[in-house]
């Protein structure tokens, strides 16, 4: 098996104490800036260490499909597994999870 870089950063933006976004990146200072510059107070708190691009993917949309899944649709769900790549062992089990979310939301 191939070792995959460990290479994106998984990070939680702020803007007092209040969680506003999770997110990933290769390049986390030059996301912060370009977040700050819509929203100025914005701060990140980087989650170590870091993954690879894949886990760091699933992270977030498992962040997203439990904070969000109230609002969030069938589609916007299966947008979002798709970002996760087709050979991950995590995308069966993040769909089942996202979707059952979805159904005892009501949605």
């Amino acid at each position: 098996m191939d070792k995959q870089d460990r290479d994106t950063t998984r990070y939680v933006l702020r803007e007092g104490h209040e969680v506003v976004a999770y997110g990933v990146s290769d390049d986390p200072e030059d996301r912060l800036q370009e977040h700050q510059r819509n929203h100025p107070r914005i701060t990140m708190t980087e989650v170590r260490p870091a993954v690879t691009r894949e886990s760091a993917l699933a992270w977030e949309l498992l962040r997203l499909s439990s904070t969000a899944a109230p609002t969030l649709g069938k589609d916007q769900i299966q947008q979002g597994l798709a970002r996760v790549p087709h050979a991950s062992f995590l995308r069966v089990g993040l769909l089942t999870l996202s979707l059952a979310m979805v159904i005892l939301g009501g949605q």
